[in-house]
């Protein structure tokens, strides 16, 4: 039973070696592509669809509307 215990922590390490590689490995690769993950807006782009815009402390954006059965009229 003694003689199992060394082999245990020898696993235990092997386990924890590959948990902070793993880690490790995915955080440099996060890094060194996080590039792919930056939103570049794009122009305006022509459709059928209805659109709404909202304004917030004198900035606006325009969206398109969807579901608008769901908008209660006369709110407000």
């Amino acid at each position: 039973m003694m003689n199992s215990w060394p082999r245990l922590l020898q696993n235990m390490n092997r386990i924890l070696i590959l948990v902070i590689v793993t880690y490790v490995g995915l955080g440099v690769m996060l890094y060194l592509m996080q590039r792919s993950f930056i939103y570049f807006p794009t122009g305006a782009v022509e459709h059928r669809f209805d659109e709404v815009t909202f304004e917030n402390d004198g900035v606006s954006t325009t969206s398109i509307l969807l579901n608008k059965h769901l908008i209660k009229q006369g709110s407000g």
